[in-house]
């Protein structure tokens, strides 16, 4: 049996948002911001952006384009805020490599914390929610161990993973979660599998 993609269709505001995240030319964005902005209004437009966690990239274009001081604040301050968070995690996941790496265990930042930290050039845009790790099937219960003395808690997101340790070092990893000193409540995945269960099957997976 053949199974088709199913094809989703956007609404006029998210193939106007589209059009921002994905325009490569720098005259592109900011000829697609201002289609984007004109279309919704600027509080609309603001709106919509913050609810798919997209606004601070939306902001950067606005102040490349027109200066910090031209722009609304509420975009700037999306801006920063984002800047600032993701600064806090990336000092966290520092700080827990250097703890990793005193115990000799080796550590791979994934997905948007690898990306923030070694390839985009500004913190404010590259919103994320937690920090994902990939680090050796022998040393997951080491750095289990070592998370739990860092003060972390064991614990799933999802009410259909029960926090034991056995079942998350068979299923590929666990989580995890702290408040930092500022307040701000991260998680952090650790996990050992690279490529995760949820998405192939162990039996298929590749060694």
């Amino acid at each position: 049996m053949i199974r088709m993609a199913t094809t989703f269709k956007l609404s006029s505001p998210e193939a106007s948002l589209c059009e921002v995240l994905t325009a490569c030319d720098q005259n592109e964005r900011i000829d697609a911001v201002q289609r984007f902005i004109k279309g919704l209004g600027d509080e609309k437009a603001f709106l919509f952006s913050h609810g798919n966690g997209v606004s601070s990239i939306v902001a950067h274009v606005l102040m490349d384009a027109y200066g910090v001081e031209n722009v609304p604040m509420h975009w700037v301050r999306d801006h920063e805020e984002n800047r600032a968070c993701i600064s806090r995690y990336l000092k966290e996941l520092d700080r827990i490599a250097e703890r990793f790496a005193g115990e000799g265990i080796k550590l791979v930042a994934l997905k948007n914390g690898g990306i923030a930290r070694g390839i985009y050039p500004c913190l404010g845009c590259c919103p994320m929610g937690d920090v994902d790790v990939l680090i050796e099937k022998s040393c997951f219960r080491r750095a289990h161990q070592i998370l739990l003395n860092d003060g972390y808690r064991f614990d799933f997101r999802s009410p259909l993973e029960e926090a034991n340790l056995d079942e998350a070092e068979k299923s590929g990893g666990s989580e995890y979660w702290k408040t930092l000193s500022d307040g701000t409540k991260l998680w952090f995945e650790l996990q050992w599998r690279a490529v995760s269960g949820r998405w192939i099957r162990p039996d298929q997976e590749p060694d």
